[in-house]
């Protein structure tokens, strides 16, 4: 077991993350918390309702209107913290699995998608997602893994689709222009073609601090996001400029204890050096 692991499990047995989550929501009650998943595997739904269970307790779910009322007209009605529950990468077992317990329990899903994984044939998807660094499970090999458009369209009229760049690529410094056009500028024009609506939110691949550059954080500004989501683990408030939104990850197979210690803001504080760096880098 690693040493993370003991750490969440002690901090879970003694109730401190119960504790630390609890003296959030009392010192900031106004804040949103973001989690993002990826793979969501059948195997996993039961652990995964588990969590949604300990959210829908302690948070109410974020739509994209909430989120510009929060942000741009800084106003917070809810009884409890927010929580956006985001998943990357289009999945296949997002939408098969995950979405149905979603909507059981009044959650928002928030969906970034990387637009050729979604034009891939069925029959090379996975080695897409291996080249492109895209988790899959293991047990579908040889049918589709990635959503279809039709369904994304379909989850799109209750939950939020984003951006996740074309290619799932990390837009790191040393791309060229035309890469960074195409990966930003072009992904949200094939995918607003497609669905039919404006993109405004965009989601960076990696959570790497190479994956950050300032040449991408100002092609993401001048193609018209209002909202770009990063994962450096950190709450949302109403201060937060709405191009360097934090998220924590947690995966469907984490346990309850693990699923806590990473939204305690223990990590939170782990993460501060990294977080400013980026946020200094990715200012614009």
């Amino acid at each position: 077991m690693s040493a993370k692991n003991t750490l969440a499990n002690l901090m879970g047995v003694t109730k401190i993350s119960d504790l630390l989550i609890f003296m959030q929501k009392i010192t900031r009650r106004k804040h949103i918390r973001a989690v993002n998943y990826h793979e969501t595997p059948q195997a996993t739904m039961d652990n995964f309702e588990e969590q949604l269970r300990f959210y829908n307790k302690n948070y109410t779910g974020v739509s994209l209107a909430d989120l510009q009322e929060f942000l741009f007209e800084k106003r917070w009605d809810k009884p409890k913290p927010g929580l956006i529950i985001s998943f990357d990468d289009a999945c296949r077992s997002n939408y098969d699995f995950a979405l149905p317990l979603l909507e059981k329990y009044n959650f928002v899903g928030w969906f970034f998608v990387p637009v050729t994984f979604i034009d891939t044939p069925p029959q090379e998807q996975i080695d897409f997602a291996k080249n492109n660094r895209i988790s899959y499970d293991a047990s579908r090999v040889g049918e589709r893994i990635a959503m279809s458009w039709s369904e994304i369209k379909q989850l799109a009229r209750k939950h939020v689709v984003g951006c996740h760049t074309m290619n799932h690529q990390r837009l790191t410094e040393d791309l060229t222009d035309e890469q960074y056009t195409l990966e930003i500028i072009s992904a949200k024009e094939i995918l607003q073609q497609k669905m039919g609506k404006d993109i405004d939110t965009f989601c960076w691949v990696g959570g790497e601090e190479k994956s950050y550059s300032r040449k991408a954080a100002m092609c993401i500004r001048e193609a018209g996001y209002k909202y770009s989501f990063m994962t450096n683990t950190h709450i949302i408030t109403k201060s937060t400029d709405a191009l360097q939104l934090q998220r924590s990850n947690i995966e469907s197979n984490y346990s309850i204890n693990m699923t806590k210690f990473q939204i305690s803001g223990f990590m939170d504080v782990l993460y501060t050096r990294k977080r400013k760096r980026v946020n200094q880098l990715t200012k614009v």
